[in-house]
């Protein structure tokens, strides 16, 4: 994977050397910060582009980024780890004269490279994986950037019709167009503050800075400038398997053949995502998605006589933690479970003691370039990629995106689609299967279902409490919701992605390709991975599972009484029983988080009386807020308010000494 960013000025032929390399040093500085193994700066009559390289693979150590193709008249980069090189080097080998013996040995920039040349703006049809790619072609002054299917690497660009500039981190971006202060996207702000979800993005492609725009999943931007006065700019989707008419699917396959594509398919993700030349870590909970991922793993490793080092947070000593939902915060039993039928995996339990959301929340912010209301998981989760890059990882697996594709499948879920289709007997049957097999009557299952039915009506009707009252009309202010339709835009994309239990197979295909969501999450797995250099990898949001699952009928999801039947069944001889039919207990991560801020109160930070916060909340609501006694109910509140404080105060004003900030 790399860093990369540049910069492009259309208006001019040549750029004065002097003035190009003040914006080089501006635009790179930001980046000093990060584990970079190589970097490297091709400079072009009006621009350059920059790449630092990180060595996560070993052929990483041969890339040359950017490449500056002077025959072509082209110049390329690209923050890339490729999936599937067989595949895409025998695609090559077949409409080129390169032998696959020669292409197996380059490097994946290099291997994207050619694709481009071959078949041009259709490459990224060929290609799998994480990446991010720019590309200017001089000859005809047309500008690129390609953001991966399933966007796991971040890409930001801003473009004001005759200079454009890109980069992987934001800040470069800021420190270049803004001239002493920062002007903060107020609909971005608003729409990440309306509600205490950890959820910060919610209109695709906007970020917290103005004119600062984010280049979503399966996304192509495009600049044209082949007029005198201003380029155009377009940004289109190039990749859709919902909509695609030769998308796959399986109609005619036996039970038993799902099980094997899954199971070959899953298995072939996570041999990429391991493919390093450093050591393999796994966050590990007690879940069955990071737990299928990490027993696949170590099952593969093993045959290489390698380790997996598996990261497990686990709260403060003598933390307890008491509620009725079957929610355990100490899962440290189960991961010893999986151990013990893997004998490679070598477990870590972080309890990251004297860290809280209030010590690391400036640090934290400012690695982000958000203001990010995840700060109590953030916590923990930085503290593991730390330690695992300290223990030679180079590689941490994650489960994230398993909850809608390996694990996807509630019954209740299955018999409202069955409903829907008019399938009331195979409804009542799988109603009754589930009630059979974990001896529950048909008049709690009922009753159960009736309830999320009015759940869901009542959403759909606008009358929901529970889901209207988890909007923030105390503290935000009102007029700015108003102003940008927020409640209403959510609502509708709640409608469009499900609510409830209720939850069609298709809202949640939807919700898989959501590039508001892919936004959210490439933030940290990107940042983290810059500023540790070690690369974090979901084998559960490869492009081949959203396919595969896009393609999967419900019945091989939820049937007979199995739920999330993909990994319960088909995953029996990889995940122990003790995890695999544990149907009623979820971890609950971060749960001793209040008890931190407690124990913290001396890190606990200051809102300055003028601060911009309060263009945003009520100045009276926060401060009767910050007076209050924390509880679970009220510190996730606090915790928003005082990391966007952070933030502004942070981001808000430009060193133009620093910075070497000048106009070219």
């Amino acid at each position: 994977m790399s860093a990369i960013c540049g910069y492009i000025n259309f208006a001019k032929q040549h750029i004065d050397s002097e003035a190009l390399e003040c914006r080089i040093k501006t635009m790179e500085a930001p980046y000093k910060g990060c584990v970079i193994d190589k970097y490297s700066t091709e400079i072009f009559d009006n621009g350059f582009f920059f790449c630092g390289v990180q060595f996560f693979k070993s052929n990483s150590k041969n890339e040359i980024l950017p490449i500056k193709d002077e025959k072509r008249n082209t110049v390329f980069v690209a923050d890339a780890i490729l999936n599937d090189r067989e595949k895409l080097i025998c695609d090559i080998s077949e409409n080129s004269d390169r032998t696959a013996n020669e292409l197996s040995e380059l490097p994946d920039g290099s291997l994207a490279y050619i694709a481009w040349n071959i078949w041009g703006e259709r490459f990224v049809d060929f290609l799998q994986g994480l990446f991010a790619i720019a590309i200017y072609d001089l000859g005809s002054r047309k500008f690129y950037i390609y953001a991966d299917h399933m966007g796991h690497r971040s890409i930001y660009y801003h473009f004001n019709g005759k200079e454009v500039f890109f980069s992987t981190l934001e800040k470069p971006i800021v420190d270049s167009i803004y001239d002493n202060k920062v002007i903060f996207d107020e609909k971005w702000i608003t729409a990440c503050e309306f509600d205490d979800s950890p959820s910060m993005f919610i209109f695709p492609g906007l970020t917290p800075f103005k004119d600062i725009f984010q280049v979503c999943r399966g996304e192509v931007l495009k600049i044209s400038f082949d007029k005198e006065v201003s380029g155009e700019c377009e940004i289109k989707s190039y990749w859709d398997p919902l909509n695609d008419k030769n998308k796959k699917v399986y109609p005619d396959l036996e039970s038993t053949d799902y099980g094997k594509l899954f199971r070959s398919t899953f298995s072939e993700c996570i041999e990429d995502a391991i493919d390093t030349d450093g050591n393999v870590g796994a966050m590990v909970s007690s879940g069955l998605d990071s737990t299928s991922v990490a027993a696949i793993a170590a099952t593969l490793l093993s045959k290489e006589g390698r380790k997996l080092f598996s990261y497990t947070s686990v709260p403060l000593p003598g933390f307890e933690y008491e509620n009725d939902l079957g929610l355990v915060a100490d899962e440290s039993d189960k991961v010893k479970l999986l151990c013990q039928k893997y004998e490679n995996i070598e477990p870590h339990f972080i309890s990251y003691q004297g860290k809280s959301a209030f010590s690391e929340m400036d640090r934290l912010v400012k690695m982000m370039e958000i203001p990010t209301k995840a700060l109590s998981n953030l916590v923990w989760i930085d503290e593991i990629v730390k330690t695992a890059a300290e223990s030679g990882c180079k590689t941490i697996l994650i489960g994230q995106y398993g909850n809608g594709t390996i694990s996807y499948g509630r019954v209740l879920s299955r018999v409202y689609d069955e409903l829907k289709l008019f399938h009331f007997r195979e409804a009542k049957k799988q109603l009754a299967e589930y009630g059979k097999l974990h001896g529950i009557s048909r008049k709690e299952l009922l009753r159960g279902f009736i309830s999320q039915a009015i759940n869901k009506l009542s959403f759909e009707l606008g009358i929901n409490s529970d889901y209207n009252n988890a909007f923030d009309r105390k503290y935000l202010k009102k007029d700015l919701l108003k102003k940008y339709g927020i409640v209403k835009y959510q609502k509708k994309h709640d409608k469009k992605n499900g609510f409830s239990e209720l939850v069609s197979k298709k809202s949640d295909e939807m919700f898989l390709l959501d590039e508001a969501i892919s936004q959210n999450l490439n933030t940290y797995d990107t940042k983290l991975s810059l500023y540790y250099g070690i690369i974090i990898r979901d084998p559960t949001k490869d492009k081949r599972m959203i396919e595969f699952f896009v393609g999967l009928p419900f019945e091989e999801l939820a049937h007979n009484g199995v739920e999330r039947r993909l990994v319960r069944e088909y995953l029996k001889d990889y995940v122990p029983d003790e995890i695999r039919l544990d149907y009623f207990h979820r971890g609950r991560q971060a749960a001793d988080f209040v008890k931190r801020l407690e124990n913290d109160a001396e890190h606990l930070p200051v809102i300055n009386p003028k601060s911009g916060v309060y263009k945003f909340f009520s100045y009276k609501n926060v401060q009767s807020l910050l007076k209050e006694e924390l509880k679970e109910n009220n510190a996730t509140i606090v915790l928003k308010i005082l990391a966007l404080n952070s933030f502004i105060d942070q981001f808000e004003k430009i060193d133009t000494k620093k910075t070497g900030y000048t106009s070219v």
